[in-house]
């Protein structure tokens, strides 16, 4: 499949099981405008800026169009997201004491976590369950995506392609904790020093990012903790790895997140 020119606002959660056409590529699109009414249309509705309805549209979109007619039952990263990482030059490693899981989560009835991570794909969950993660790669914009983003969004500064990371996080603060906490979204992260970001992960930036979650929110009634690894390189686009966590594994999150740590790394 072409790579498509928006294809670096949406995270490409892995769950592609084949490389498609371009007429899979417009049934899908057509498709997505549906799914994005029935996923998430209350919450569209209720965002105040319309730069930001633009953008959430347009992320929601692109995310569902890749992911809503190709999972399989059989496979955990498709040829076509493996290559995705060969391009950006991301080694993809299991952790040991977690296993590959099958299958997509929309998180219906969950308006938080469906707000936040829409639909996402290939989870990793630990061997004794209290651990949970999913995956979403956001690949560089082009500057050709940038000029057009910056087109329709004259207001918001996107000429930048290597801070995509930081209007991720801002979105999940402000999804979290409200919009007012936006633009203060520094004081709810916590940075991986520049030397422990080029040990661990061979990235230019990591950040751990702490995820209120209310009751309702609570998953498959025992994960009741959210966060999210975000893993950021010059030039080479970003990933996020979300992880769910019951409260008695919250006990062992120190050791979990040395886990999740060795999942993902740059090379050069």
């Amino acid at each position: 499949m072409a790579v498509s020119s928006l294809e670096g606002l949406a995270g490409l959660s892995l769950t592609s099981s084949r490389i498609l056409s371009k007429g899979d590529m417009v049934m899908m699109t057509f498709a997505a405008v549906w799914l994005t009414y029935k996923l998430i249309g209350r919450h569209f509705l209720i965002i105040n800026s319309n730069d930001d309805k633009k953008i959430y549209l347009l992320y929601s979109l692109l995310l569902l169009s890749l992911v809503s007619f190709s999972q399989s039952n059989d496979i955990w990263m498709s040829h076509y997201h493996s290559d995705i990482l060969r391009r950006m030059r991301i080694q993809y490693e299991k952790p040991p004491g977690f296993s590959e899981k099958l299958g997509i989560e929309c998180f219906k009835d969950k308006p938080k976590l469906e707000t936040i991570l829409t639909c996402v794909g290939n989870q990793l969950i630990s061997n004794d369950r209290q651990f949970l993660t999913l995956i979403s790669i956001f690949k560089i914009f082009s500057k050709e995506d940038s000029v057009f983003m910056q087109k329709m969004m004259p207001k918001n500064n996107l000429y930048n392609t290597n801070r995509q990371h930081i209007n991720q996080l801002r979105r999940i603060i402000k999804t979290s904790l409200g919009e007012e906490h936006g633009k203060s979204w520094k004081n709810y992260v916590t940075y991986y020093t520049e030397a422990s970001a080029k040990t661990k992960f061979n990235a230019d930036t990591a950040i751990l990012v702490p995820i209120k979650l209310e009751g309702e929110d609570v998953y498959d009634e025992i994960y009741s903790n959210l966060g999210a690894l975000v893993l950021q390189k010059k030039d080479r686009g970003f990933i996020i790895i979300y992880f769910l966590y019951t409260n008695k594994g919250k006990r062992k999150l120190p050791n979990y997140l040395k886990s999740i740590e060795s999942i993902f790394r740059y090379y050069d």
